[in-house]
Formats: C-alpha cells, structure tokens, sequence
C-alpha cells in the first residue's frame, strides 16, 4: 500500500505535526515572558531569534532583519525535527512481522527535506521578486536607520519582473558585443548562462535536502542498528537451554552496544545542532543572493 494509507508515510505526517504543535506551544508560552528583560521560554526563544539575525545582518546587512522571522522559522522547525529523532520511543507492531516507531524524526524522512527545500526555494524565488518589484519598505519616523543603510527602490510589477529575470542571465547582461558578434555570440551565451542558472537552482534543491536527510538517516540508522544488535544479544543470552557464561557474555555485550548508542545519541545531539545551522545558513546567503542590489 502507497500514499497517503501507508503507515510509515501516516507515521511521518504525524510526526512533523506533532514537532509544529510543539513549537507553537513553545512559541505562545515563550510570548508571555518576553519583555525588557525576558525569562524563561521567552529568554530561549529571544536567544535563538538574536542568533539568527545576526547571520542574516552578517549576509544582508540592516535587510536581513526583514528575512529573519522566515529564517528562524526554518531553524527551530529543522533543529527540532532533527532532535526529535532522538526520544526513546517504543516501537508498534504490525501483523507480528512489521515494527515501526510510532514517532519517526520528519528530517530522517527525504519526502520533509524535500520538501523543506521547495518551500525555501518559493521563498528565495519570491523575497527576489517582492524586493525588485517593491523595492525595501520605507522606515517609518520613529524607525531607526542607520546612516549606511541604502533602500533600494522598486521597478514596478513589469519592468521587476524583468530585473528579477536578468539574474539568471548572469555576467551576460552586462556583456558588450559589436557588429555581427551582437547577434549571434549574446543569443547564444544568454541561452547557455541561462541554462547553466536553472541547473544551480535545481542543484540547490538537492543539496539542502540530500545533505540534511544524508546525515540525519546515516546518524539514525546506526543508532536503531546497534540497539536492535543490543536487543538481540539480551534475548540470545537469556533463551531457553543458555548458559550462565552465554547470559553473561549477551548481558555484557548487550550493554556494551547500549553505551556505544548512548554515545551516537550524543553525537546526534550536536550533529542535529550544526545541520539546522547549515540549513539556515544556506537558506539566508541565498536569500542574500537574490535580495541584492543591482550591480
């Protein structure tokens, strides 16, 4: 069975629900205690949202502090989702034959990276637009602005359109020809950088999402590997007939796997850490990329 009345695939959705309650639940309390001086969830959460502004006012400058709201929302989503994974949830069994987690980590799934990717690849494709048609807000009289701060002016619906599309013809729209050149040499390599523009956006679909699910799934794995080899040497140790030395070689060895998954987990804990970073990292630079002003 496929789609949707697949288990693992009802397992998942249901999974990535339950870490949005969560951050919503997180988020609504955290509101109550953010002020002047912020306690508790508000004071981790004003942690987190400071950490990110500061990358994006590192990529964009006095901008990025339009696009950190969406950049936060995509951190706290990827690092939960990665740390989710690792609950010590039981497992359901199936038919006698099948187990599976009843909670599974979204980002050990390709089918959320993915997806995580599109919905960052909308976003760049449409903060792009919206700062070339749009141009940046104007600051309102009791708004500070910076002396350096330069706002770009928007082009309008038609002509922005346009201005967005040039950067997909790269160094190309800026290329002088004379003469005969002029019609056959700029055709060509606007069709050629136009191309090669179209495969780094499809490249940077794969990368977010290969390299999130590669190391999440890899870190899972090895993690649900030694603690079902764990299981198996216990359940070998005590069988029927067993000797005293084979229960305590399976108890031992038992152990042994546990401590060394105990270990994994730790490293989860870090490895999940440093992949919603570079996530979110990834997502503001190219945020950054098409947000910038006109050369």
């Amino acid at each position: 069975m496929s789609g949707f009345y697949n288990i693992e695939n009802q397992i998942l959705i249901g999974s990535t629900c339950l870490v949005v309650l969560f951050i919503l639940l997180g988020v609504i309390v955290a509101r109550r205690h953010v002020g002047v001086v912020s306690e508790g969830w508000g004071a981790v959460f004003e942690m987190f949202y400071d950490f990110v502004e500061d990358m994006s006012m590192s990529f964009m400058g006095e901008r990025g502090r339009r696009y950190t709201p969406f950049a936060v929302s995509v951190f706290l989503f990827v690092l939960l989702c990665n740390w989710s994974g690792l609950l010590p949830v039981p497992s359901l069994i199936l038919g006698g034959e099948h187990s599976h987690h009843i909670f599974e980590a979204p980002t050990a799934s390709y089918n959320t990276t993915l997806a995580l990717a599109i919905v960052s690849f909308f976003a760049f494709t449409f903060y792009g637009l919206q700062q070339k048609i749009s141009g940046d807000p104007k600051p309102s009289a009791d708004d500070f602005v910076p002396a350096n701060l330069h706002l770009e002016e928007g082009h309008g619906l038609f002509a922005g359109f346009f201005v967005w599309l040039k950067h997909y013809l790269g160094e190309v729209s800026s290329m002088k020809f004379d003469g005969i050149a002029r019609y056959t040499m700029l055709p060509a390599l606007a069709i050629l950088f136009c191309f090669l523009n179209v495969v780094e956006e499809v490249a940077r679909l794969v990368s977010l999402s290969f390299r999130l699910y590669g190391n999440i799934y890899g870190e899972h794995q090895v993690k649900a590997n030694l603690l079902d080899s764990a299981d198996q040497f216990l359940r070998s140790g005590f069988a029927e007939g067993s000797s005293i030395f084979g229960m305590i070689q399976g108890v031992i060895l038992a152990v042994l796997l546990w401590a060394i998954s105990l270990f994994v987990m730790f490293l989860g804990v870090l490895a999940g850490g440093i992949q919603a970073f570079v996530f979110c990292i990834l997502t503001i630079s190219y945020i950054g990329h098409v947000v910038g002003e006109e050369e």
